[in-house]
């Protein structure tokens, strides 16, 4: 029996924030933004997922707001 599972797997995000609003230093993020886009392609094209796995840093400096830009990003990932 064979078994095929797509995996995503992301690493070393490294988020920082750029003011006081997470959701901009999101949306600033030329790199997230683009890979944002690229999976939102493949999905649309009838690609799935059956993990999407996170692992390394998700933080810069571990600060919290550093972690809401994380939440943005995996919100919209979702």
């Amino acid at each position: 029996m064979s078994l095929n599972l797509r995996i995503l797997h992301i690493s070393d995000l490294h988020f920082k924030t750029a003011g006081a609003d997470p959701a901009k230093s999101f949306g600033a993020d030329v790199v997230t933004a683009s890979m944002i886009a690229e999976i939102t392609a493949i999905m649309e094209k009838g690609g799935i997922f059956d993990f999407i796995v996170i692992t390394g840093d998700l933080a810069f400096s571990g600060q919290k707001e550093q972690y809401k830009v994380a939440e943005i990003f995996c919100q919209k990932l979702l």
